[in-house]
Order: C-alpha cells, then structure tokens, then sequence
C-alpha cells in the first residue's frame, strides 16, 4: 500500500511531466527534481504530489502523468507506516518519508506527513495528511 486518498480527491489532479529513466508507482509520494516529479526519498521536506497512475519513463524522455495535488482541499491519505503505529505516541504527531511509499514513525527531522489516526496497527497503516514546509 502505497498513499492512498481517501477522501476530497475530486478535481485535484492535472498533468506534470517525469524525470527521465524513471519508474512511478500509482499513488506514490513526488517530488519536483529540476522541474520534472520524481518519486520521494527519505529526505524530502515537502510532497506536493501523489501519482494518479503507474509510469515508467524511457531515458532522455519526460512523459506527462496524472497527480493529484496533495494540498488541495485537505485530502487525507492512508499510508504504509515502517514500524507498529501506537496511538498514544504518534496520532498528532509529523514524520518523515522512508521513501515515496512509506511514513517513517521513527523520524521527525522533515516532517512531512502529519498522522491522525490508525487504520490499522497490525498492518501498520496510518491516516493523515500531507504538510506544508513551516520553514
């Protein structure tokens, strides 16, 4: 499982263009790298993007891919977290990214998603959403 939108997903999608020699998971975490979405990394301080679809992108080419806009009207998201979720210490809290598919519980330095609930412990599945940098 990957972040996917739950609700307040309609009309907050639009075409961007990929980096090239790229591979991008439906409903995986982007970033911009030099004007061009890119799966997100452990490092990312902000997500704008979430991928509407599945696409892999031949070297030296930039294909157009559907993404929903992640701060468009609040969407939520449920995400894969990277270890057992604990309500008491992580509902109301931001975390990190361990790559474009996944919430790091275990880290905070970026703040990326912010957790407002638990789906799911044995699964590890949160719900939340994605956050503006503050700095």
């Amino acid at each position: 499982m990957v972040f996917t939108p739950m609700r307040r997903d309609g009309g907050a999608t639009r075409q961007y263009l990929t980096a090239s020699s790229t591979t991008i998971t439906k409903y995986q975490a982007l970033v911009f790298s030099s004007g061009y979405v890119t799966p997100a990394t452990s490092s990312a301080a902000e997500c704008f993007l979430v991928a509407n679809e599945a696409i892999t992108t031949a070297g030296a080419a930039h294909t157009a891919i559907k993404c929903l806009n992640t701060n468009a009207a609040c969407i939520s998201f449920e995400a894969k977290t990277n270890i057992t979720p604990v309500q008491a210490t992580h509902c109301g809290n931001k975390y990190d990214l361990t790559d474009g598919n996944t919430v790091n519980l275990s880290f905070s330095t970026n703040s990326v998603f912010l957790v407002t609930y638990i789906k799911s412990a044995a699964d590890k599945l949160v719900g939340g959403f994605f956050v503006k940098k503050a700095t």
